[in-house]
């Protein structure tokens, strides 16, 4: 505009308040306040500000253009008389800019007004702002890998990234094999988790707040195994790390169902937590070290969600064996699929410390 002949006339000063300083104010009933998101509420806000500005009636554009500051980062606030369900003051505030946000468009129905309702909106929204701040800056802050920026160059020329997980027979081979393994991967967490506190309540009498305590261990030991997953993988390599972890896996929950001990119950839960889901510290480290760079994620979104819902399969089909045959005899069972994860590792090559594609 300075090149086009406009010149500075004045600075406007800046009122800002951080959202630790703002005075909390709300509202009586029956008027509440929330953080519009849908498309109905939208509609609301809308409403509410062109009656509010005396603008004609509200339109799609007008809950569209609301839509737009929500997706790049703003709130939207709306103040809903709840006995008829109305919109009746509404406000905004626009994405960050250098760490601030502009609270514009506050306005409230005339019938409604000197209730409090637009101090209540202005609090509301300023308190708000820290979430939409943190999360801009913070992606703002986040670069691509110069692997990637390099690849993205290319990508018009190359073929979509599903088709490159099966580029070739060794590369079908390698992703069946991944497939294998994150379906057992998800199999065994949905099998055991779902129906350990049934299994603890109906075999040993356990009650909702003990057989809890004994499923938590279990979850504390699956923590524990993520970690120690992570070393052993990065210094002996990944498939070593897999093999030990699935064979111990399957013997961790075949000893299992065999115990009755209240302390060996829980101890050895904890055990097997960590076997049989440590492992899933290694699926991001292998799939990113099996697949170039512009098919990395999608390898680890789409091979693993097929694994999650393969998996998702596995408290019907223990309960159908359980049925037959008793829960002690179901969970032994379960440790067979870990043998099928063992075999699967074999197609997988070694690639720990080797230069990314």
């Amino acid at each position: 505009m300075l090149d086009a002949g406009f010149g500075v006339e004045a600075r406007l000063p800046v009122l800002t308040c951080a959202p630790d300083d703002v005075v909390v104010a709300t509202v009586d009933s029956p008027i509440e306040l929330v953080l519009a998101s849908t498309d109905d509420e939208l509609r609301l806000v809308a409403e509410a500000q062109n009656e509010a500005y005396g603008a004609p009636d509200a339109t799609d554009h007008d809950a569209a253009r609301l839509r737009r500051t929500l997706d790049r980062g703003g709130f939207v606030a709306l103040a809903v008389d709840t006995a008829t369900g109305i919109g009746v003051g509404a406000g905004l505030c626009t994405p960050p800019h250098r760490g601030v946000s502009e609270l514009a468009a506050v306005g409230v129905r005339a019938v409604y007004r000197r209730h409090g309702i637009a101090a209540a909106l202005t609090s509301l929204l300023t308190r708000a702002c820290p979430t939409v701040m943190f999360a801009v800056v913070l992606r703002k802050r986040l670069h691509e890998s110069p692997k990637f920026l390099e690849k993205k160059a290319e990508l018009n020329s190359r073929p979509s990234p599903v088709r490159l997980l099966l580029a070739d027979r060794r590369t079908i081979r390698i992703t069946v094999a991944i497939v294998v393994l994150t379906t057992v991967q998800n199999f065994g967490y949905f099998g055991i988790m779902t129906w350990l506190p049934s299994y603890l309540s109906n075999q040993f009498g356990y009650g909702l707040t003990k057989s809890s305590m004994w499923t938590a261990a279990t979850v504390l030991g699956m923590l524990a195994g993520v970690v120690l997953f992570g070393h052993l993988a990065d210094r002996i390599g990944r498939r070593r790390t897999f093999w030990i972890f699935q064979l111990s896996a399957a013997a961790s929950v075949l000893v299992y169902s065999q115990l009755s001990s209240p302390w060996a119950l829980l101890i050895g839960g904890a055990v097997m937590g960590a076997c049989a889901n440590g492992m899933i510290g290694g699926y991001g480290a292998l799939m990113a070290e099996l697949y170039p760079t512009e098919a990395r994620a999608t390898a680890q979104n789409v091979l693993f969600n097929i694994g999650r819902g393969l998996g998702g399969l596995a408290p019907v089909l223990i309960a159908l064996v359980a049925s037959a045959n008793g829960f002690p005899f179901a969970l032994g069972l379960l440790s067979g699929i870990y043998v099928l994860a063992f075999c699967a590792m074999f197609v997988i090559p070694e690639r720990r410390g080797a230069e990314l594609a």
